[in-house]
């Protein structure tokens, strides 16, 4: 299955934000993965609404709403 998924990691730095480079290149890399054959998954906080609408004009849709946790490793017993 990792084979079949893309998953982008685009961060665009604020002062160049609203330029269209973000949107751009991921219009660009979703072109390249699809040609390929991948289903691409664009990542980003539940938050940044800006992230959402940009994936969003590109024809992304919303499945889910994540949160991560951590787990500090156990001492040994």
């Amino acid at each position: 299955m990792a084979g079949l998924v893309a998953e982008d990691g685009i961060e665009v730095s604020e002062a160049d934000r609203g330029c269209g480079y973000g949107k751009a290149l991921l219009a660009h890399w979703t072109r390249e993965m699809q040609a390929r054959g991948r289903v691409c998954v664009h990542s980003t906080a539940a938050g940044n609404e800006a992230s959402i609408r940009l994936a969003e004009s590109l024809g992304y849709i919303g499945y889910a709403r994540a949160r991560s946790v951590v787990c500090s490793p156990r001492e040994a017993d």
